[in-house]
């Protein structure tokens, strides 16, 4: 459960708890007179409920006002926050654009604003903006962004395992960026999808096409899936495996999606990957995506993004091939293909 979840439940709940007793507790009161709702007579064969007493509902009323006076306060929260940017390598990064959500409880959502630019030792701040929560999102046109370029900080409201520290001045939030390099025109095939057969039976993938056949630059996939032995609207864990060869070539694990330089060695024939039916269901998976590097047969060299649907034998492909012979696998769309 991500942190924003946690706090919009807490919310979520206090709001629900103000809203029923507001509306079996409504007071209705015209010039300056109190109306009481008619009093309702019982039936002889029907046990009347035992009426509220005046301190009961006092302090209900009081309950609910307290309530009322910790949402109140946790969206007055002063946000005070210090950020710093830098790229992998820990230097600063200056002129990134910061943006920043504020929580509200506007039922239009709230608005994204735009912050201060990163200085020249790479520290921004924001102030001035009162509510739970921030979120805050870094971004450069040079970078690519990571996982820590976007973080949601918890100004007020229940506390949670992931929350980050509240940055200061001294010890202000890093948000990391990742330098692009030297892109090369690649030869990309976007999202090609295949339905693979589940008896083992190898399929061949032309890399350069994207089409199914031999070719120049080819890779070979063979599901073995118990995937069709389950019965149509049943879902039950079953064992399947996929296997990918490069003939004439090797393949090796991709294992930071920002690593564009492929190896030069330690490539293997082919390589496996799968679900066994015996896990438990927590543990057992239908689905898995991983990144490879590629070197072709014709000395080539690739990296692939593939999504495996084990249940279906649906296997989905993002390729790029440098057709230069380059280990560099970075790609600009700008360069075409």
């Amino acid at each position: 459960m991500t942190k924003r979840t946690t706090l919009l439940l807490f919310l979520a709940g206090l709001l629900l708890a103000i809203g029923m007793y507001l509306g079996r507790h409504r007071l209705v009161r015209t010039s300056g007179i109190k109306t009481v709702a008619p009093t309702v007579v019982a039936s002889p064969s029907v046990s009347p409920h035992p009426a509220m007493g005046i301190g009961a509902h006092q302090d209900s009323r009081k309950s609910v006002l307290e309530k009322q006076a910790i949402i109140l306060g946790m969206f007055a929260t002063g946000i005070d926050f210090f950020g710093k940017v830098v790229d992998e390598k820990g230097n600063p990064v200056a002129g990134a654009s910061v943006s920043y959500i504020v929580t509200t409880l506007s039922f239009n959502g709230s608005p994204t604003q735009t912050g201060p630019k990163s200085g020249a030792d790479g520290r921004f701040s924001i102030s001035g903006e009162r509510g739970p929560e921030v979120e805050v999102m870094v971004t450069d046109s040079d970078y690519y962004e990571t996982e820590s370029s976007d973080q949601i900080f918890s100004y007020a409201g229940p506390a949670d395992d992931d929350s980050s520290p509240v940055p200061t001045s001294e010890n202000p939030a890093i948000f990391v960026l990742h330098a692009k390099g030297r892109a090369e025109p690649l030869l990309h095939s976007k999202l090609a999808k295949y339905h693979l057969p589940m008896d083992g039976s190898p399929v061949s993938v032309d890399l350069d096409s994207g089409r199914i056949g031999e070719g120049k630059d080819s890779i070979t996939l063979a599901l073995q899936s118990d995937g069709g032995k389950v019965p149509i609207n049943d879902y039950f864990p079953f064992s399947w495996r996929l296997t990918i060869q490069v003939p004439g070539g090797g393949i090796q694990e991709r294992a930071d999606e920002l690593q564009f330089v492929a190896p030069s060695g330690d490539y293997q024939a082919s390589i496996s990957f799968g679900s066994d039916g015996s896990l438990p269901v927590g543990q057992w998976k239908d689905e898995l995506q991983h990144g490879f590097f590629l070197r072709l047969s014709s000395g080539n060299y690739a990296r692939i993004d593939l999504t495996m649907v084990a249940i279906k034998g649906s296997c989905t492909i993002d390729c790029y091939v440098n057709p230069a012979g380059s280990r560099n696998l970075e790609y600009d769309p700008n360069l075409g293909n």
